[in-house]
């Protein structure tokens, strides 16, 4: 803790006086120590646990949009479809992304169904190279 207030351009009795007062209170110390010498903040736990509620929703939502089709029509025809439903949800997310936060709505949705559909697009071109057959 001396280095540290030391370095800010404290010393001598100052020096001594700061470092005293800052260690007699254990929970006073811990809180310097983790913001000065580890840049590290308190976590709020509340939006941690919001955050991640959140991803699995919409990770949840995100991966049934593509299987829609596939339970109401045969396999060929449902597989146009999910990339057709696909796209426009990924447009739509990517819009609404550039509306809420900043941006043009429409490079932000193209942006996003591009990195979606690549995405998708990746996967099955690995499973084709691994010999995953349909």
């Amino acid at each position: 803790m001396r280095d540290i207030y030391r370095a800010k351009g404290f010393d001598g009795p100052l020096l001594e006086a700061i470092v005293d007062r800052m260690t007699a209170d254990e929970e006073t110390w811990l809180h310097v120590m983790m913001a000065e010498e580890l840049q590290l903040e308190p976590v709020d736990t509340r939006d941690v646990l919001r955050t991640a509620m959140t991803v699995t929703l919409a990770s949840i939502v995100g991966s049934l949009v593509p299987l829609l089709p596939f339970f109401v029509l045969p396999s060929p025809s449902a597989v146009w479809l999910a990339v057709a439903i696909s796209a426009a949800t990924l447009f739509g997310v990517g819009a609404y992304k550039a509306t809420s936060l900043v941006g043009d709505w429409r490079r932000s949705g193209a942006q996003m169904v591009l990195i979606g559909l690549g995405a998708a697009l990746a996967g099955f071109l690995v499973g084709r190279v691994f010999g995953v057959s349909d």
